[in-house]
């Protein structure tokens, strides 16, 4: 099983919407895929859980397995825990429960469900707490969706800090993919920040080759509860391939890592 968390410091960056849709994106390809909400905004459950008979909807719906907070942070979790092909631990306030002495209980209950799940999408809060530790302890690659402006710019700074301290407590370190630029608008504003980020090799090599655009067919996707890519509208077809293409970016960057560690 590999595991990708998607972590950002800033609020309202489009993390939820990134997650679940690279979710879709491994459906899509046929991987069994668990996705793990840790935010207790819900966001991310409440779009992979909505109980739909239509079947154009259901297929992108995951099978909910329980609560994260009551189940993966426990020492004995139930042994009845089905997994499907598209699975989800949903997020609930049991997770603002959690303290240093469930940390590791995520890491080992995943390796009981791991021989079951191709791919582990993990959506974080973007504050650091202990359900975000608990994810860059066990994550494989971690992605940081990123805002053009000073605090998207100062978000990434703190979660490379974080990656570098983290990794001092990790038997082997976390492979940081890099920031993904979301919701773009060519504003002054972000082609300001954006020309500070190409000046500087530190944080022109951090970041996902590719750009989504800020578009109203992503939230209106996420609201629907189906990808983007399945749309009818022009509109939506240039997001779905817009998007589409960031993932495959990351996928070779993934496979290629995988490969290069045999």
């Amino acid at each position: 099983m590999i595991t990708i968390t998607y972590h950002t410091r800033k609020g309202g960056v489009g993390k939820s919407v990134l997650s679940v849709h690279h979710a879709w994106y491994l459906v899509e390809q046929g991987y069994r895929v668990l996705f793990i909400n840790l935010d207790t905004q819900e966001n991310s459950s409440k779009t992979l859980t909505d109980a739909t008979t239509d079947p154009d909807k259901a297929k992108w719906q995951a099978t909910r397995a329980g609560d994260a907070g009551d189940i993966l942070f426990r020492a004995t979790p139930p042994d009845d825990i089905t997994l499907e092909a598209f699975t989800i631990f949903t997020a609930s306030a049991s997770l603002s429960l959690l303290d240093t002495t469930t940390f590791g209980y995520l890491s080992e209950n995943l390796n009981l469900l791991s021989p079951h799940i191709d791919y582990c999408i993990i959506d974080t809060p973007p504050a650091f707490g202990i359900e975000t530790a608990a994810a860059l302890a066990i994550t494989h690659y971690l992605i940081a969706p990123l805002e053009l402006s000073e605090m998207g710019l100062d978000s990434l700074y703190a979660l490379m800090a974080a990656k570098e301290e983290m990794d001092q407590y990790r038997e082997e370190p976390i492979h940081f993919l890099g920031g993904l630029i979301n919701k773009f608008d060519n504003k002054p504003s972000q082609t300001q920040i954006l020309n500070f980020i190409m000046d500087s090799e530190e944080l022109r090599s951090a970041l996902i080759k590719g750009v989504i655009k800020n578009r109203q067919g992503y939230a209106d996707a996420f609201t629907q509860r189906t990808p983007v890519w399945t749309g009818t509208k022009t509109a939506e077809r240039d997001a779905g391939n817009e998007i589409k293409r960031a993932f495959a970016e990351i996928m070779t960057l993934i496979d290629t890592t995988e490969n290069s560690n045999g």
